[in-house]
């Protein structure tokens, strides 16, 4: 039950309508109706996350949205979901609080049924490897890359969220079953050392964010090289019509190479080719 009065930082809220539900959470637009927290002003929208009700009473589950809560109050990113609140009526159960964005780039690709522009593919890479270049730095892996989990602001920005599933990410995770009833679901984008010990370094979220991005150049999932998960994608992605075109395709094969010491090392390398990539478009071929 709602408290009579509130305390500084608290706001109440009404549901506007689901979201979605994913392997451990589900997501609720809300409305702010009273306010407290100057982060969420009375009659703003906003969205809310919580665990959802398989996973509620789960230990691990709820250790692993506390760490996604102390990560995302730890990073501040334009291409990194923002949070603003948690638990904001002071109530038992953990949620947070984070800015409502548009649609999903999954939502994208499938409302318009086509591949995205190759310039706005190198744009979107170039700001998410960096914003992930700035995760690794302040000590956090993302480990569960894919469009689901790259939002879209009203203006067309993508942004990162979902940062606590990843440890789930693995071949006997519980969490993952209702997600891959249909053959290449989460593990589609799963490096093959992280889906075989549950454990992967930087160069994991390398694999995915190479993945993602070509399935933003081709509209569709790329076929991997092989039917092992992990394989990575060894033929071109999009056509070599232009010298650009041609680095983006080296670029996705390198990142998602099946071997982690052969891929792209780094997030900072990876936004640098991607920039080189973006300016060789730009001139004639």
């Amino acid at each position: 039950m709602l408290q009579t009065s509130l305390q500084s930082g608290q706001c109440r809220f009404r549901v506007v309508r689901h979201l979605g539900t994913g392997g451990l959470g589900r997501v609720d637009e809300i409305r702010i109706i009273e306010s407290l927290n100057p982060s969420l002003p009375q009659g703003a929208r906003f969205a809310r996350k919580q665990l959802n009700e398989q996973w509620a009473r789960e230990p691990t589950a709820k250790k692993r949205l506390a760490r996604e809560i102390a990560a995302l109050r730890q990073m501040e990113h334009p291409n990194i979901i923002t949070l603003r609140g948690v638990s904001v009526f002071g109530g038992k159960d953990l949620f947070y609080v984070m800015d409502l964005c548009h649609q999903s780039s999954r939502d994208l690709l499938r409302n318009q049924r086509s591949s995205l522009p190759l310039r706005t593919v190198l744009k979107w890479g170039g700001d998410l490897s960096a914003a992930l270049a700035y995760a690794h730095e302040e000590g956090f892996l993302h480990r569960d890359l894919k469009p689901d989990n790259i939002l879209l602001t009203r203006h067309g920005t993508p942004v990162i969220a979902d940062w606590g599933l990843g440890y789930f990410v693995h071949q006997t995770s519980r969490v993952l079953q209702p997600l891959t009833v249909a053959g290449m679901g989460t593990e589609y984008y799963c490096s093959r050392e992280q889906w075989l010990t549950g454990k992967c370094g930087e160069t994991g979220d390398v694999y995915s964010l190479g993945i993602t991005l070509a399935e933003f150049a081709r509209g569709e999932q790329v076929p991997l090289a092989t039917e092992a998960v992990g394989s990575g994608i060894t033929d071109d992605v999009v056509p070599v019509s232009s010298r650009g075109a041609a680095h983006f395709n080296s670029i996705i094969k390198r990142m998602t190479h099946p071997v982690p010491r052969r891929r792209i090392q780094t997030m900072e390398e990876v936004e640098v080719e991607l920039r080189v990539a973006a300016s060789l478009m730009r001139m004639r071929a």
